[in-house]
């Protein structure tokens, strides 16, 4: 899901969504947004797109996209040290 546009509750809305239609319950699990990257070398996780390390030195918005936490978290991804992780 593109990041543009989408605050962090209509993304993680959706992906719920999405899983429900699957059967599987993921509700009320937050979303939080990713940078693509090759699975050896995974980089953090930002509960906050107003977070300075998702957007500041060139890095752009548009180039992130969210997943929902415990997805991000299984393909590697790690916590931002300067947004954390986001309630629930």
């Amino acid at each position: 899901m593109d990041a543009l546009g989408k605050g962090a509750d209509e993304a993680a809305t959706y992906m719920q969504e999405e899983y429900a239609f699957e059967g599987v319950d993921r509700s009320g699990e937050p979303a939080v947004l990713v940078r693509a990257s090759a699975p050896d070398s995974r980089d953090v996780f930002h509960g906050d797109e107003r977070c300075g390390q998702i957007t500041g030195a060139g890095r752009r918005l548009a180039d992130a996209s969210w997943m929902l936490l415990e997805d991000a978290r299984a393909a590697g991804y790690r916590p931002c040290l300067s947004c954390g992780v986001p309630s629930p």
